[in-house]
């Protein structure tokens, strides 16, 4: 089974309901999937590349073999992280829609 490290940088200490729920949906289905799923929040550290770093450093000490960076505000579908799981990149960065937006004009 690999193992994945869903990281969230929360400079305030919090998480949006949105996102606690993507995050129990995903956890919840990684089993049937092969991947076993541990989540951390870096918080109260303001400099963004600093708390990314210490992610990265997380990621690697502890052996995992993926590492997720998602934003404490972000919801997603658990069938689209596990596609992108199995997809054979090095990086794969996505868009998010911005604050307030209901649409996407691209």
């Amino acid at each position: 089974m690999q193992k994945v490290l869903i990281a969230s940088i929360c400079y305030d200490g919090t998480i949006t309901s949105w996102f606690a729920d993507s995050l129990l949906r995903t956890i919840k289905e990684s089993n049937s999937h092969g991947f076993d799923i541990h989540a951390i929040y870096i918080s109260y550290d303001s400099l963004v590349q600093r708390a990314k770093n210490s992610a990265f450093r997380i990621a690697i000490e502890g052996g995992y073999d993926f590492l997720f960076l998602i934003s404490r505000d972000v919801e997603w579908k658990a069938e689209t992280f596990f596609y992108l799981l199995n997809r054979q990149e090095d990086i794969i960065g996505l868009p998010v829609v911005e604050k307030n937006k209901t649409e996407i004009q691209w």
